[in-house]
């Protein structure tokens, strides 16, 4: 498992008024998927000396793929400190309230469990997810954690999910505000995020997302390798890293492709559940290689001539502060993006494409040269987005709100 110099040179201060406290987080990710901040910062912690149970969201029972979550939960120990639990397969047929509430009181009796299992009795509580409110059968877990510090790291505005119908988004948009205006702590991602709830809470930060700066820079190292399957691809490759999700428009990734029949388009991340991309079926120069570990990454990206953050222009992407944009850089990699309030402060480092032309029409001034990255200025980002900053600065709040 990689780390970084942040546990390495931790403030002399910060450790000391976290030691002995316990964290449950829960997630909006599985630990084992493509690393963001929420895996990164719990192993941080961990490594800190918090006990931290991480808990993943749960899967459905049955899919249309034959998977399925399974009817047991399941807690595993990862590191020193660090235990993940894998709840029970949610029930179907969830967009009944009656269902809905049934998977949530199972989910946070399985918490509770697991939490009781590994010696967790009054931990600071994390969520990613709007589940704990007035509303929710969670606020049984937080009646039996009654006096626990309620932290909300929100990375998303959750209620504009693709697929949501509107009475799922209704809800979870009232969720999300009362979460936000309960909590002890509310860190966000994006300026858009902040914009709409700076109101609710005065302990309300903007903390975006960053890189780990000396891992994502061995792209740049003679001695990494890259590997065979993408080495065995033509080039130019032209790369995505990232999950797979439904925000990604494949449509314009089709579009790139069949513009220019010789770069290859690679797609490096795991594919969402059930998720057919239609638009790249047969074409010849789309490839998937499927998801790879943190290890890895600096491998494939060496291998590129440079990364895409081709998002959806859908209400989620207004909120996102996108991860991988400080990943291609701390690679080395000229960057294409469609606009995103959030990567416009970084219109004189990468380029960024008001319209699909100007996506695909960007792509081929980068693989001509054209389009170079300009390294001091990368570097000066990079230096802002470094996850030793962020997570110390977020860390110091999280002190704060448990010496409380």
């Amino acid at each position: 498992m990689h780390t970084n110099s942040f546990t390495k040179n931790l403030l002399p201060h910060i450790k000391p008024r976290l030691a002995g406290k316990d964290i449950i987080c829960i997630s909006s990710m599985p630990y084992g998927e493509m690393w963001t901040r929420k895996q990164r910062l719990m192993t941080h912690l961990a490594q800190m000396g918090n006990k931290v149970l991480y808990v993943e969201p749960s899967n459905p029972l049955f899919t249309s793929q034959g998977d399925k979550g399974g009817f047991g939960s399941t807690l595993e120990k990862i590191i020193e400190n660090l235990y993940v639990l894998k709840p029970f397969g949610r029930l179907p047929l969830a967009r009944f309230s009656v269902v809905r509430n049934l998977n949530l009181r199972i989910y946070a009796n399985a918490i509770k469990r697991a939490a009781a299992k590994i010696n967790i009795h009054h931990p600071m509580i994390f969520t990613y997810l709007p589940v704990i409110n007035a509303h929710s059968p969670f606020q049984k877990l937080m009646d039996y954690l009654e006096g626990s510090p309620l932290i909300y790291d929100c990375v998303d505005e959750h209620s504009e999910t693709i697929g949501y119908t509107p009475e799922v988004a209704a809800l979870v948009h009232q969720w999300d505000l009362e979460l936000t205006a309960k909590a002890d702590l509310v860190f966000v991602t994006a300026q858009g995020l902040y914009q709409a709830r700076q109101h609710l809470n005065r302990k309300l930060y903007l903390s975006p997302n960053g890189v780990d700066v000396a891992h994502f820079s061995k792209a740049l190292m003679g001695s990494t390798k890259i590997p065979a399957d993408l080495a065995s691809i033509a080039e130019p490759r032209v790369g995505f890293v990232g999950s797979l999700s439904d925000w990604i428009d494949y449509g314009l990734i089709a579009r790139v492709a069949k513009r220019y029949p010789d770069y290859n388009l690679v797609l490096i991340g795991p594919l969402k559940r059930g998720l057919k991309p239609l638009e790249l079926e047969g074409l010849p120069n789309v490839h998937f290689l499927g998801k790879k570990s943190l290890e890895e990454l600096p491998g494939y990206m060496k291998g590129l001539a440079c990364g895409i953050n081709p998002f959806k222009k859908v209400g989620i992407a207004e909120k996102v502060n996108p991860l991988k944009v400080y990943e291609y850089l701390a690679a080395g990699l000229p960057v294409i993006s469609v606009d995103m309030p959030e990567v416009r402060p970084l219109m004189e480092v990468i380029f960024i494409a008001r319209s699909d032309e100007e996506f695909i029409k960007a792509v081929e001034n980068v693989v001509t040269g054209r389009f170079k990255l300009d390294t001091a200025k990368a570097a000066e980002v990079l230096n802002r987005h470094d996850w030793d900053i962020i997570f110390s600065d977020l860390i110091e709040r999280v002190a704060e709100t448990a010496s409380c």
